[in-house]
């Protein structure tokens, strides 16, 4: 089974000099849930990574929203 979005935001802050963008997307794996991130200049290559893998939704769903939060927090907004 291959991995299957369930949701994901798209996330900006754009402020001079910065103009940065940071995705969070959540999973379904084959082994359970997976939050997967990419960050970085809006226009460049992002850089990815992971904040919780293939745990069950409820842990997924909670590192989700917490790096959701986070970013609000800076700053961020939705695309």
């Amino acid at each position: 089974m291959s991995d299957k979005a369930l949701k994901s935001i798209e996330l900006f802050f754009q402020e001079q000099p910065s103009d940065k963008v940071y995705n969070v997307t959540l999973l379904q794996t084959a082994k359970g849930h997976t939050v997967a991130v990419e960050w970085g200049r809006r226009g460049a290559r992002l850089s990815t990574g992971t904040k919780a893998v293939d745990v069950p939704l409820d842990e997924a769903q909670a590192a989700y929203d917490k790096v959701i939060k986070q970013k609000l927090r800076k700053g961020y907004e939705e695309l």
